[in-house]
């Protein structure tokens, strides 16, 4: 099989062109600037505000109260401005998300900044990540930092865990709510300042029946007489996470051990009229190691490292075929070992920040097919699947002008290894191709910041990128999917232009926030598995899109107890491949998305009211089956009439009760109910 390899582009020639003429004329080029001395390691953000300072658009999505509250980390991420999420019912089911009308593959999600996204299937499913040990979202729309990898088309998401606190802090909570949903969570931190040292400590369980009723139209939408109102069968879920976090000084190095374990347990139903048996069981354990100095090895830099294992193991069960259209009982585990270095150079008499990451990653995937242990044979043990990465990245943070000018240029490099194990099948067909396949990836980007005042900042943003195949879409699954190893890499040119407002309170005004962005992208090589036979698909190089857009989001604080919030976002995602799908508009992607709340808050609570409207999109490539437009009423009631010392809280979610489904047409639950009571001691 050939080498695939992606050369540079003109515009990669033209990144090297520009950092190096700049670095050929800058002692000369700065003199003639009026710049002052900076003292930039004196003013060393904290990573919420590197993410408010950067140039890229992000949002930092507070999720501290996580414990006091029934929410999931899809509900948080569909009310972020620019994000969708396809959800496949409701609390704890399959959820996906895109970023900018990008495809769930083109998000990376991680957890402290390790890639959770495996090389077999490659996407995320959030509803197997728990909130409550989470301290806040950041939400990197089309354009990620350096310390997150190889970056991706659609973005990231980084999910930050609970720090350890000062002082000791206990909490207890108890949540009850509509169709017999529970959930408890506990939460001890401690430091030990003497002893340079802390704990944290968290549990939680959450589980519901999700029996909600729903409009089920027996799979005839053009005929009524079938229709009726039933309930959801085979959705429940319990679900167990156990996270625990060390951090301690030592000769200088700040180090963190972090151990986050989940498991789950879940049936997977079918869609509406296609209730089915199957259930999913998923573990997981993320264990990380991270380590970092200020002013090491030199006075004028900081270095740090991290190294992370996570494992995870998958059990599908479903005796009658109804999901894959034959029976099944398969056992997967993947395995994947990482470790990175990031060293930050502070060039304060050359106005610059230069950032080097290295980052090495290994993985491996197996599955194991226990049905023929039902006719007393060994257990079907597929091949160990294994891909390796190296991810090389640059960054130089130029500050310019007494910093009212910052320039990001950034490239990053992948190599990619993929072996298959064992020679790729289907069936009992063997498909004589090769059994690995090699990529070298490059994406260059630029940010741009201009700080025309204090209050008022102007972002602009541009890079390539690309996402090499998962192992599911080159070597396939022996199953329904037929793998096709001389898939080539999907790529995307990526843009976005606008600015951000902040500004003080006057008057009855506490704050206003306001941020605009207008995006792009033009996606080529998309991979889209088309029908093979009646039974089998098989993924192609044959899908393009381009996509248009505009971001909006406010927030204005007054009186001091009044908030007044949003976010709207509209965008034209077209697909422009050369299919019978050709000008229209991408499945699962809506065009219009509108966020908007309004909260109160005194000494002894707060109330919230929120809006959500998600305007038509469509299920299918052919724009056939349109999914029709939601709009959603939400309220919350927190009273706290001890203090900090104990929260109660209600939540009314989909007050009017709009029964809709989502993507491919799975039922959302209607009207729901859930409170729940936290004491701090």
């Amino acid at each position: 099989m050939p080498v695939q390899v992606s050369h540079p582009q003109p515009y990669t020639v033209g990144f090297f062109l520009f950092w190096g003429i700049f670095f050929a004329f800058h002692p000369a080029f700065a003199q003639s600037l009026p710049l002052p001395t900076l003292e930039v390691r004196d003013e060393r953000l904290d990573e919420a505000a590197m993410v408010r300072d950067t140039s890229t658009f992000a949002t930092v999505v507070d999720t501290r109260e996580a414990t006091a509250r029934v929410d999931t980390v899809a509900d948080l991420l569909t009310e972020s401005v620019g994000v969708q999420v396809r959800r496949f019912g409701g609390l704890g089911a399959f959820s996906t998300v895109s970023i900018r009308g990008s495809t769930p593959n083109q998000v990376d999600i991680f957890l402290d900044s390790v890639r959770l996204n495996q090389a077999n299937a490659g996407l995320v499913d959030l509803g197997d990540l728990s909130l409550d040990n989470i301290e806040r979202i950041e939400i990197y729309r089309g354009f990620a930092p350096l310390q997150l990898g190889a970056g991706s088309i659609g973005g990231a998401i980084n999910l930050v865990t609970r720090r350890v606190t000062g002082q000791p802090q206990n909490r207890a909570s108890l949540s009850y709510g509509s169709f017999d949903t529970r959930k408890a969570s506990l939460y001890r931190s401690q430091s030990f300042p003497s002893h340079k040292m802390g704990y944290l400590a968290l549990f939680n369980y959450t589980e519901s029946d999700g029996d909600f009723k729903f409009f089920d139209d027996n799979g005839t939408r053009f005929n009524a007489r079938d229709d009726e109102i039933t309930t959801r069968t085979n959705n429940d879920f319990r679900s167990f996470n156990v996270s625990a976090k060390g951090e301690m000084s030592l000769a200088g190095w700040a180090l963190t051990l972090t151990d986050d374990v989940f498991t789950k347990d879940q049936g997977i139903n079918g869609l509406s009229n296609l209730q089915s048996e199957a259930r999913l069981g998923v573990d997981r354990n993320v264990i990380t190691l991270h380590a970092q100095r200020q002013g090491f090895p030199h006075a004028a830099t900081d270095l740090s490292f991290q190294l992370a294992h996570t494992w995870q193991h998958e059990a599908f069960e479903d005796p009658k075929g109804s999901i894959s259209g034959g029976p099944e009982d398969e056992d997967s585990t993947s395995q994947i070992w990482s470790a990175q270095g990031l060293l930050n150079l502070y060039l304060d008499d050359w106005h610059q920040i230069a950032g080097l990451m290295l980052e090495g990653r290994y993985e491996t995937f197996r599955t194991l097919n226990k049905l023929p242990e039902i006719r007393g044979l060994p257990v079907d043990r597929g091949p160990l699947q294994r891909r390796a990465n190296l991810i090389l990245a640059m960054q130089d943070e130029i500050l310019l002008f007494d910093e009212h000018l910052a320039l990001r240029p950034l490239l990053r490099y992948q190599y990619v290894s993929s072996r298959f194990g064992d020679q790729p099948s289907f069936s009992s067909i063997t498909l004589n191709v090769p059994d690995k396949n090699q990529a070298h990836l490059f994406s260059p980007s630029l940010g741009i910041k201009v700080s025309l005042t204090s209050y008022f900042d102007i972002k602009a943003n541009a890079g390539r990128f690309q996402r090499i195949p998962t192992l599911l879409e080159l070597f396939g699954d022996r199953g329904t999917t037929i793998g096709n190893p001389k898939l080539g890499t999907e790529s995307s040119v990526n843009w976005d232009v606008g600015g951000v407002l902040e500004l003080p309170g006057y008057g009855v005004i506490d704050r206003i926030f306001l941020e605009y962005a207008y995006f792009g992208s033009q996606a080529d090589d998309l991979i889209i598995f088309v029908q093979n036979s009646q039974a089998t698909a098989r993924a192609e190089n044959i899908g393009a899109a381009e996509i248009r857009g505009h971001e909006v989001s406010w927030s204005v604080s007054a009186l001091a107890h009044f908030r007044f919030y949003g976010n709207y976002t509209f965008q034209n995602p077209k697909d422009a491949s050369d299919t019978f799908s050709r000008d229209n508009q991408l499945p699962g992607r809506p065009r219009h998305e509108l966020h908007q709340g309004v909260e109160g808050f005194a000494g002894l609570g707060k109330f919230s009211y929120e809006l959500d409207y998600i305007s038509q999109n469509f299920l299918d490539r052919a724009n056939l089956r349109p999914v029709n437009h939601r709009l959603l009423h939400n309220i919350r009631l927190m009273l706290t009439p001890l203090g900090k010392r104990l929260k109660l809280t209600f939540e009314a979610k989909n007050l009017t009760d709009n029964q809709v489904g989502d993507f491919r047409g799975f039922p959302l639950p209607g009207r729901s109910f859930f409170g729940t009571v936290e004491g701090r001691f």
